[in-house]
């Protein structure tokens, strides 16, 4: 409802009251409605009060149509006038009063009007007289109104001035029909004002419910503006951590390169020179070695060969946590592996006065693993064993426990408390006393579980403080492994069949290295390595090829290939293998040494060459030359040794005098050991030369392996389903290498029709994704 301009008194009043109300909701009980109600009903009266106050002067005209005298004129005249007067000077005191003074005014005029003008039809104006004072002072003033004018007419019918019993009669009806019509008129009026009253209240109520809502989204809104700043500020410092992060794997990847590199050098002097001073001083000096210097060069081997275990250590880590360390997976027999384990720790039992006992169940299955990792694992725990074990020894056990193969370690030694216990795995964390500290690096257990855990299965230690630690560990069952245990005639033929199981590709590589690194990656399928595309097919008689693969070191393998003749109907991936292992992939290459070199492992090498008479050792730097050169006069002391301190002192003696076998050291200035591998390979006249490779990384670290590009065509072109998961695929390995998030879940399901209904496009097209790091 709106207010419009009134007077003074009753505006104030009409403010007052509309301006109280509100600040409240919808009243609560009737007779605060009742009230609001009335409150609105003055606000109307108050509105037709000023035109109303006029109608006393509106009823001179009709004195002038009864009445001829100039006097009874002007008597009424004036009477009518100073009614309108006196209403309009009460307003003043309020629109109570002015009504009040309106009505009674006119009510006195029409008496006189009567008794200055009888026998007209003055009575009947009692009539709406009554009718104004319920308009403006209710039913009740009406009835009152409606009475008193009665009484009135009666009267002066009674006194003779209203000298017919006609009039009276009429006029009293009139009025009293007047009366009950008004109050009967005024009774919607009341219902509809109430009806406004509630739909006021309830808007009113819904108008402050709004406002409160209102203001609490307008809350709501700055809390998540302000949640919105907080969340952009962390996503900044997670950005910034992250590359924080890739910094400082980088720079633990430089700094593991560099321990490599300027620590395995130093460490193969230290370790080789004591080695031969100690195992062979006689041929390798001429002179036995003094009694008084044995037992301190034999701490200075052992305290350095404990230096090289710890860097190797340290490097497995790092490789580890880059996902650079790959496994060369193949069925094996876990009691094999065990009992490998077993002997290259038997001696140091045997100096401790330990035993071990081995309680492997006989059926037990083959497992997919690494060979070679899976023995380190052991080795480490049955190191980590016997250096908390004083008295008693080791229990191995190995058995099947559901779709695993559970292996565990179980010594008698000192234990471990529960807090040591959660902390076992963490990397350099050491227990015990020193002494027992200083014969271990604190990263074999860390190793151990991280080369398990990439096997897909999982290490915990269960130990109680001086009763022995017991060390588990678990391995998947391959799902093609057969359950039960063969005759040992039969045993061959299975494991025959157990390498067939996988997914067969064919990998066009016309060096071999890069199916070998296909090979340890691809999980789950065997990689059948043929050097030219020709000779696919003719492997695709004999076995069931599902893929082609071209991996070869080309520079041309960019983009869509064609299928070999006759395979047309695979499908083909074109993978491209970028790695400096390519240039060690090479006939001529017979062995590869990583620093430190020992005498044995020297020995190992020289087994595998053809007839030898002469060699050159090239290495920058002099110390490893004359180690190395020691090293072979003493397993061979027949051989002539030639030395070479950078590769074009090399290259030149090879064009002049070519050698039988050279030991060549890859990291050198200028000319590389890379570069004289590739002259070799290219120069007819050295093609008969044999070549050990001596590396202070060993050769996946000194070859990363990168991958420019990978293309997939399939004749016929993809389903939708199959292209785009092979899109997600790439982009989910792309986003883990960059670690901006986590491969999302799959929408598109295997059995969709957007999977394997769809048709096809028209041709068949290639779906390439950007290169990617290796692993490796």
């Amino acid at each position: 409802m709106v207010l419009r301009q009134q007077g003074p008194g009753l505006k104030r009043a009409a403010w007052s009251s509309r301006t109280r109300r509100e600040g409240e909701a919808m009243p609560a009980t009737q007779p605060a409605r009742s009230l609001a109600l009335q409150e609105d009903l003055a606000y109307f009266r108050s509105q037709i009060l000023g035109p109303l106050m006029l109608l006393p002067l509106g009823a001179v005209f009709l004195i002038l149509h009864l009445s001829s005298e100039p006097v009874v004129i002007l008597k009424l005249t004036l009477i009518y006038v100073l009614v309108s007067l006196l209403a309009y000077l009460a307003r003043r005191f309020g629109d109570l009063t002015a009504s009040l003074t309106l009505c009674g005014g006119l009510f006195g005029a029409l008496v006189v009007t009567n008794l200055l003008l009888p026998g007209s039809i003055v009575p009947c104006l009692f009539a709406p007289l009554v009718g104004l004072t319920v308009l403006l002072l209710g039913p009740l003033w009406g009835l009152i109104s409606g009475g008193g004018a009665s009484l009135s007419i009666l009267a002066l019918y009674g006194t003779g001035v209203i000298a017919s019993g006609d009039v009276a009669v009429v006029a009293v009806l009139l009025t009293l029909s007047i009366a009950l019509l008004t109050w009967l008129a005024m009774h919607p009026v009341y219902t509809a004002l109430d009806w406004a009253w509630q739909s006021y209240s309830e808007a009113r109520r819904l108008t402050e419910a709004l406002r409160d809502r209102q203001a609490e989204l307008q809350q709501y809104a700055r809390s998540l503006e302000e949640a919105y700043r907080r969340l952009e500020h962390l996503t900044t410092e997670v950005e910034r951590a992250r590359r924080q992060a890739e910094e400082a794997r980088r720079l633990k990847d430089e700094f593991a390169a560099a321990i490599s590199h300027e620590l395995r050098t130093p460490l193969n002097l230290i370790i080789g020179f004591s080695e031969l001073m100690v195992l062979s001083p006689e041929r390798s000096y001429d002179e036995p070695l003094p009694a008084c210097y044995r037992a301190d060069i034999e701490a200075i081997y052992r305290n350095a060969c404990h230096i090289s275990h710890l860097i190797d250590d340290i490097l497995d880590l790092s490789r580890l946590d880059a996902h650079r360390l790959a496994l060369q997976k193949e069925p094996v027999r876990v009691a094999e592996v065990i009992e490998a384990a077993v002997s290259a720790v038997a001696s140091l039992f045997r100096d401790k006065r330990l035993g071990i006992s081995l309680e492997v169940e006989p059926d037990l299955p083959l497992v997919l693993a690494d060979p070679t990792r899976l023995r380190q694992v052991l080795i480490n725990l049955l190191a980590n064993s016997a250096r908390f074990t004083d008295a008693g020894g080791v229990t191995i056990t190995a058995r099947r426990q559901g779709r695993e193969v559970l292996v565990a370690v179980a010594d008698t030694g000192i234990g471990m408390s529960p807090e040591e216990a959660a902390h076992a795995f963490e990397p350099f964390q050491q227990f015990g006393d020193p002494a027992r500290r200083r014969t271990g690096s604190g990263l074999g257990l860390a190793v151990s579980k991280r080369f398990v855990e990439l096997h897909g299965g999982a290490m915990w230690v269960e130990s109680t403080p001086g009763a022995g630690t017991t060390f588990f560990f678990t391995l998947p069952l391959h799902d093609n492994i057969a359950l039960a245990s063969a005759p040992p005639v039969w045993q061959r033929w299975l494991e025959a069949r157990l390498a067939e199981q996988p997914h067969t590709v064919v990998a066009i590589d016309p060096g071999g290295q890069a199916a070998r690194i296909l090979q340890r990656y691809l999980d789950g399928y065997r990689v059948l390595p043929v050097a030219r595309p020709s000779e696919a097919r003719t492997v695709a008689e004999t076995e069931p090829v599902r893929a082609v693969v071209y991996t070869g070191a080309g520079e041309d393998l960019e983009g869509p290939l064609a299928a070999p003749a006759g395979l047309e109907h695979l499908p083909v991936v074109v993978c491209p293998i970028r790695s400096g292992e390519t240039a060690l992939a090479l006939p001529q290459v017979v062995a590869y040494l990583a620093k430190p070199v020992t005498v044995e492992h020297l020995q190992a090498a020289l087994r595998r060459l053809r007839r030898v008479r002469r060699a050159l050792v090239v290495d920058d730097d002099p110390d490893m030359v004359r180690l190395l050169g020691r090293m072979v006069r003493a397993l061979r002391p027949r051989w002539t040794v030639d030395e070479a301190f950078d590769g074009a002192t090399a290259l030149q003696r090879l064009r002049i005098a070519p050698p039988d076998l050279l030991l060549l050291d890859l990291l050198m200035p200028e000319v590389d050991g890379y570069t004289l591998l590739q002259i070799i390979a290219t120069d007819p006249a050295l093609q008969r030369l044999q070549v050990i490779v001596v590396t202070a990384h060993g050769t996946e670290r000194e070859a990363p392996v990168t991958i420019p590009s990978l293309t997939f065509t399939r004749p016929g072109g993809f389903p939708v389903g199959a292209g785009l998961r092979c899109l997600r695929a790439g982009l989910d390995a792309l986003l883990m290498l960059r670690g901006d998030a986590a491969p999302a879940p799959s929408a598109i399901p295997w059995g969709s029709p957007a999977s394997g209904e769809s048709p096809p496009p028209p041709a068949s097209g290639p779906v390439r994704a950007p290169a990617a790091p290796s692993r490796q």
